[in-house]
């Protein structure tokens, strides 16, 4: 029985410290892994780290505050040469860039992977109905990432769920109003888009 009890301590003791080291709880996976045994350390190995859903909520939220995601720093340098040595993709630059800077970079990325002409006019079209879905909405702070569960996109507006249960959604005036419910946010939303 000595034996058994060691065991568990053992196997919760790294059970916890594979916790920990995930940015999980230590005591709640050194219970599991003390009752489970092996079993909650293979349950770990396999679970992602919370410092990875986070980075995924970063990510999905810097998407809504930006809508163009990222162009790697080589692209770029190529994007810039042609706009600079091309007149028909300056041309295309300069009709997107009158709605921002993140639109360029925008149709940047949806060019340079084909880096070819006959596509320029569809991709500019493309980039010009994002830029016009996204021309009213204000850029927002989003709140403290370690409070958020899950990041939603309504209109180009940006509706998070909360660790809490309520719902913090971007308004038209710039700031993020709280709501109980997901429907009550949608809404709010509908009818502040209305008026």
């Amino acid at each position: 029985m000595i034996i058994i009890i060691a065991a568990g301590l053992i196997l919760g003791l790294i059970g916890g410290a594979i916790a920990s080291a995930k940015g999980r709880s230590f005591f709640g996976w050194f219970l599991i892994c003390f009752l489970t045994g092996g079993l909650g350390i293979l349950i770990l190995i396999f679970m992602s780290s919370a410092d990875a859903r986070h980075d995924e909520l970063v990510k999905a939220v810097n998407s809504i505050a930006s809508p163009t995601g990222g162009i790697a720093s080589a692209d770029l340098a190529k994007w810039r040469s042609l706009v600079e040595l091309d007149p028909d993709i300056a041309a295309a630059a300069a009709r997107v860039r009158v709605f921002g800077e993140q639109f360029e970079r925008m149709l940047a990325e949806k060019y340079i992977p084909l880096n070819d002409k006959t596509y320029l006019q569809s991709a500019v079209d493309k980039v010009l109905s994002i830029a016009e879905k996204y021309k009213d909405v204000p850029k927002f702070d989003p709140p403290n990432m370690k409070n958020i569960s899950e990041v939603f996109d309504i209109d180009g507006f940006p509706l998070y769920r909360m660790k809490d249960g309520k719902f913090a959604l971007g308004c038209l005036d710039g700031k993020l109003r709280i709501f109980d419910t997901r429907l009550e946010a949608e809404n709010h939303h509908s009818s502040s888009r209305k008026s």
